[in-house]
């Protein structure tokens, strides 16, 4: 009634920026999903203070802990709906997707690998990020980001001194100069500026960590985004 009447699909909550086929996929409701999209509801229209469009936010409500079971099929049923109509990735790909609603919060392969790396990297396994680099090659590469934050794995094994980890990386082919978008650092000026964060605070173990990781870049040919070569400090011994 309301679309016979002139109203715009397309329109944009002015308070929290919301739009019918968000709230409408969201909700799991896919005939009026699919009503809105033959009124010319545009799918690629993103949610601003997410930066995601509704299949995007969609996929990410399957693998949200707490969401029920019957909510969850809802949303899984909605999601194909999107997809049938034509709803892609920013790359223009269908998403790796479960053929069937989901039990439990759902994770895409890439998102695993994700996780799997980021633990791998915390403990110092290093067999366990070739093996997933190996394994997992077609999905995450060595210079991804890990997450919405911008992390990426060579700044993370920098950072705490895994450098084992750090020189598996670099011959895989990490990026010298990558940039953590969060803070506007790549790995080599990240590390020094925790060593003199950790120096200020007392934190010897961090200190020792980004020493570590530092040292190691360095001998890689790191510099800063400038491409200047920075000098590495004594190594930290008191505080």
């Amino acid at each position: 009634m309301l679309i016979a009447a002139g109203a715009d699909v397309n329109a944009i909550d002015s308070v929290d920026g919301t739009f019918p086929l968000l709230m409408a996929s969201q909700e799991g409701h896919g005939a009026v999903a699919s009503v809105l999209i033959v009124a010319g509801a545009n799918l690629n229209q993103r949610f601003e203070p997410l930066k995601k469009t509704p299949l995007e936010l969609c996929i990410l409500k399957l693998g949200v802990l707490g969401v029920d079971r019957d909510a969850r099929t809802k949303v899984w049923q909605c999601t194909l709906v999107l997809i049938g109509l034509g709803a892609r990735l920013a790359d223009g790909s269908i998403p790796d997707f479960p053929t069937q609603p989901p039990e439990e919060p759902y994770q895409s392969e890439k998102a695993r690998a994700q996780q799997e790396m980021k633990l791998a990297i915390a403990t110092g396994d290093a067999s366990k990020v070739s093996q997933l680099l190996g394994d997992h090659g077609s999905v995450i590469d060595v210079n991804d980001d890990l997450d919405d934050e911008g992390t990426f794995s060579l700044m993370l094994a920098a950072g705490q001194g895994m450098i084992e980890i750090v020189d598996l990386l670099i011959l895989q082919g990490a990026e010298l100069q990558k940039v953590w978008r969060s803070q506007s650092v790549n790995s080599l000026e990240l590390c020094l500026g925790m060593l003199a964060a950790s120096i200020q605070e007392g934190d010897k173990s961090v200190g020792i960590a980004a020493w570590e990781g530092a040292r190691a870049l360095l001998a890689h040919g790191a510099t800063d985004q400038a491409g200047n070569t920075l000098e590495l400090p004594p190594r930290p011994t008191v505080w």
